[in-house]
């Protein structure tokens, strides 16, 4: 059962689309010891933002990753001097690995869908979060065409000065689209502590969330040898021992009660549930009964349950509590911040449950009291130096 309230933004994807309409990118070797390769070679600020260019037009993100010619075009108009100081401030603070990730990657792309020009007080449209893609492509011999990822121009509209919104601000807006979750009445959840709470984090947040869609397809749907394998179906053996969705068990912790999937399409909706928790964990679709059905304080307390679970501590944030892929994505989303240059200390949120109660939750502040979210981020400490 998919609670229909849930399934109201389409945007954060992991998919696999376009060939490059620019010079073929040679076939990319895959598997994680390609990967570790890659991240141990820092790349350069220049690098970095030589990839960033406005989206000329947006993609039909509805195809799946293989047989495909064309690339999100270029345009070539400068990007914005704010934009590119943000995406600096962000790539200056992020953990080396990262930075390689970044550069690794064949394009970076400013989406201006909604917005009328190069000014982000052009946009409009929903939460930012409507906005940002990634994804892989292939061409039609089944060889890589690259890899992309985009962000959105009116990210930039709700900040300070031509800044992005701070991170508090960010995820409290990210978090109610996810829940749409907005009867006045009855305060909606906020990020009300958030330690470093600056711009630069979010657009680090958001990096890092959509190369998380692009490295879930380079792990998993691979060929026995680690190589990339479009069109087919995902290898869960190939990284992290097989273990990152560890099957429940008898003395097996585990997030899932059924193994992952590829989406039909390669498309994945932001906020729409895929697979179904333990019977100790909080059911979704009682959450999404009382959000469907406007009960916001019991959705509260379900919410305080998947932040507050710390005995299991499974989550990374609510969002990895809504499907498997978001459950790697946030994760890696996570330790990205957790191991940046200003890494990540407080992100506590204050949930309104039934009685009058006040929730307070913190998951980066007690990390380490989560044994399931610690051995899941445990599997990208390769990564690291």
């Amino acid at each position: 059962m998919k609670p229909s309230v849930l399934i109201l933004i389409t945007g954060i994807f992991a998919l696999a689309l376009f060939a490059c309409a620019q010079p073929p990118v040679p076939p990319r070797a895959g598997g994680v010891a390609a990967l570790r390769s890659q991240a141990a070679v820092v790349c350069t600020l220049p690098t970095f933002l030589r990839k960033v260019h406005y989206l000329a037009q947006t993609p039909a993100f509805s195809l799946p990753d293989s047989g495909f010619q064309n690339a999100p075009p270029i345009d070539s108009t400068p990007v914005n001097a704010n934009i590119t100081q943000d995406l600096t401030d962000a790539f200056n603070i992020a953990p080396d690995f990262f930075k390689s990730q970044l550069c690794n990657l064949t394009g970076i792309y400013i989406d201006r869908t909604g917005c009328s020009s190069y000014d982000p007080s052009s946009c409009s449209g929903p939460d930012p979060s409507d906005r940002l893609w990634g994804f892989r492509a292939f061409d039609g011999s089944g060889n890589s065409a690259g890899e992309f990822i985009g962000t959105w121009l009116g990210l930039w509209q709700n900040g300070i000065q031509g800044h992005p919104p701070v991170l508090s601000s960010f995820e409290t807006g990210r978090l109610q689209a996810l829940l749409n979750w907005s009867q006045p009445s009855h305060k909606p959840p906020a990020h009300e502590l958030v330690d470093p709470d600056t711009s630069k984090m979010t657009v680090l947040a958001v990096l890092a969330h959509e190369v998380g869609h692009v490295f879930w397809y380079d792990v998993f749907v691979v060929k026995a040898d680690g190589s990339p394998n479009p069109g087919g179906p995902a290898d869960f053996s190939q990284f992290c021992g097989g273990t990152f969705y560890q099957p429940v068990g008898v003395g097996q912790q585990g997030s899932w009660i059924l193994p992952p999937t590829v989406p039909d399409g390669r498309w994945i909706s932001f906020g729409e549930p895929r697979n179904y928790h333990r019977a100790d964990d909080v059911d979704m679709t009682k959450l999404g009964f009382a959000l469907d059905h406007r009960r916001f304080p019991h959705a509260g307390d379900l919410l305080h349950g998947i932040f507050s679970d710390i005995q299991n501590g499974r989550w990374a944030s609510a969002l990895a509590s809504f499907s498997t892929d978001e459950d790697f994505v946030e994760t890696f989303q996570l330790f990205v911040l957790r191991h940046s240059r200003t890494p990540l200390k407080n992100s506590r949120v204050k949930i309104s449950g039934t009685r009058g109660r006040i929730y307070s939750d913190d998951i980066p502040y007690t990390f380490n009291q989560r044994p399931e979210l610690v051995r899941k981020s445990g599997c990208f400490d390769y990564l690291l130096p």
